[in-house]
């Protein structure tokens, strides 16, 4: 499971869109043989470590020839933390943006060559095709898109990065974007390209790949954000759980209006987004807490919550059922206190079987669907995303030790 480092740089940049600087939408042009690449690997022509695409930072034409770039000092540094012992165990982020969507990438190395010769299939046509000039190279081993065709959500998202240089302010789209590429820190330390919960939740496919095949869903994101859930509550959902949620509601609208079909995936994508939230709520309560506290018995097993998860929806509600020095973990940083855990205890031990029968093929009804959809949105009652929302980390837990009730 990939550590989280609160002091980990990372790097904004910005994509033209204009054909006068592509042969069409940059970001396609990655992603296009960051997949052709993935596909050889699943048909066995490439190694798992084979998989990627080298994005340039394009140099810009306002800029002297004889001028460096303005954060030239912390690039190298983080080339050489990628590059000494435990580099790959770093994850470091590109947030990749043309203002109207954003995604991050994965930089596992940085070079200062020439890739275009190096390495040319593994670079778009479009940087030697339009002579531009690149500052360095940064070598991706996966894309997550984040916010498609949604200024709204970019502002937001980038909200949650703080500029190193500039007194450890928010990115802002307006007026922020200079002296690329920025040089920055995220608030959460979050972690997107973590092993463990790609292979739980994407079966072991890059992001990239799970991306492909979602279509729409950025749209139907929005629209919950804006028209169902509200903007704090949603904003507040891990990003990956929106996408499970938006998933779940797309196939919903899509079948609500036929008995016969078999709503599964509905309850499944919802389940999933439970699952990544909580594991993801978990880690943040239990950051400062003793390794001990930490440790929970799953099926005869010990495994430590922060390092060894993500656990499964069953044993989440076991381990907060019966696990009382992890509960106690919880509360002592949890804003939320008793209340929200025996709730949760309920709702992830009752959703956790219909979950295990849906994965295995079992039909579930609309009934059933209708349920837990409306349960997570808050249609007609108290949202699940909300009550989420309200379970906030207490920067300094108490100094008494007593936990919140």
């Amino acid at each position: 499971m990939t550590s989280r480092d609160k002091g980990q740089r990372h790097f904004v940049l910005l994509w033209n869109p204009s054909a006068r600087y592509t042969t069409g939408d940059a970001m396609d042009d990655h992603l296009g043989i960051l997949l052709r690449e993935a596909d050889r690997r699943a048909r066995g022509e490439r190694l798992d470590d084979e998989v990627y695409v080298w994005w340039g930072k394009v140099r810009s034409r306002n800029r002297r020839e004889s001028e460096g770039l303005a954060h030239d000092k912390d690039i190298r540094e983080i080339k050489n933390e990628l590059d000494g012992e435990g580099g790959l165990d770093r994850e470091v982020h590109a947030y990749l943006t043309d203002y109207r969507s954003l995604y991050v990438g994965h930089v596992v190395e940085i070079t200062y060559d020439e890739m275009c010769a190096d390495e040319p299939e593994l670079v778009p046509s479009y940087y030697k095709g339009k002579n531009l000039a690149v500052d360095c190279w940064l070598r991706l081993a996966d894309i997550r898109r984040i916010v498609d065709n949604d200024l709204l959500g970019v502002i937001t998202a980038l909200g949650d990065l703080e500029v190193i240089h500039y007194d450890n302010r928010p990115v802002s789209l307006f007026g922020g974007m200079h002296n690329l590429p920025l040089i920055v820190r995220r608030k959460d330390a979050e972690c997107f390209f973590d092993a463990a919960t790609r292979a739980q939740y994407t079966e072991g496919r890059l992001w990239a790949q799970a991306d492909r095949e979602r279509g729409s869903e950025m749209l139907m994101q929005a629209e919950l954000r804006d028209n169902v859930v509200g903007e704090r509550a949603w904003n507040a959902l891990h990003p990956v759980a929106r996408s499970f949620v938006s998933k779940a509601e797309s196939d919903f609208r899509r079948h609500r209006g036929d008995a016969s079909h078999n709503f599964s995936d509905v309850v499944l994508n919802i389940a999933k987004a439970l699952e990544v939230h909580c594991n993801d709520l978990f880690v943040r309560l239990l950051s400062r807490a003793p390794a001990a506290a930490r440790r929970v018995n799953i099926d005869g097993r010990t495994r430590d919550v922060v390092s060894g998860g993500p656990l499964t929806l069953g044993q989440l509600a076991h381990a907060m059922r019966n696990e009382k020095h992890l509960r106690d973990a919880i509360l002592m940083s949890l804003q939320a206190g008793e209340p929200f855990i025996e709730t949760l205890v309920a709702v992830l031990g009752e959703i956790a079987p219909i979950r295990n029968k849906a994965a295995h093929g079992e039909l579930v009804d609309r009934k059933t669907a209708l349920r837990w959809r409306n349960q997570m949105l808050g249609i007609g009652c108290e949202g699940l995303i909300s009550e989420l929302e309200r379970a906030r980390v207490i920067v300094q837990p108490p100094a008494s030790g007593k936990a919140r009730s």
